[in-house]
């Protein structure tokens, strides 16, 4: 996909956000590198389970569904592993994710890991994303690996 004029939705937590570069990330790379319109919902320390006002879920049912983006990129954000979230907990708010931004914006999804962490809890989150693979249509950029 050329990215040159879509519009790219990101949900996330502190790498979506930059937060180790003064809140410039990635997103904001594509945005002016490659032409892009990108939307950055990211807040640093969120998670994917819907704990409160600031959590992905949360956050997500807040964009203005008149946007239509060509894309939604959602970082597996590493908060849900090192809170030790329960894994049937984070394995419902990805669906949700999933199921919400099909029916409610229609686009391709992607997925993206953080690159190497040392938390089992992670891991079994990678493996979790793999798995929902197979029952869901969406794309998985794995940086872990």
């Amino acid at each position: 996909m050329k990215l040159k004029n879509k519009t790219i939705l990101f949900l996330g937590s502190s790498v979506t956000y930059g937060s180790a570069s003064n809140g410039v990330s990635f997103v904001d790379m594509i945005d002016e590198l490659c032409g892009a319109s990108c939307i950055k919902e990211a807040v640093s320390g969120t998670t994917l389970v819907d704990l409160d006002e600031k959590s992905y879920i949360s956050r997500l049912k807040s964009i203005a569904t008149s946007i239509h983006p060509d894309l939604f990129v959602c970082q597996l954000s590493t908060n849900d592993a090192a809170k030790k979230l329960d894994i049937n907990e984070i394995e419902k708010s990805i669906c949700f994710i999933l199921d919400y931004v099909k029916n409610t914006f229609g686009c391709p999804i992607v997925f993206y890991t953080g690159t190497y962490y040392e938390n089992n809890e992670y891991m079994k989150m990678i493996a979790l994303l793999y798995d929902l693979k197979k029952k869901y249509d969406f794309y998985i950029l794995d940086l872990y690996h």
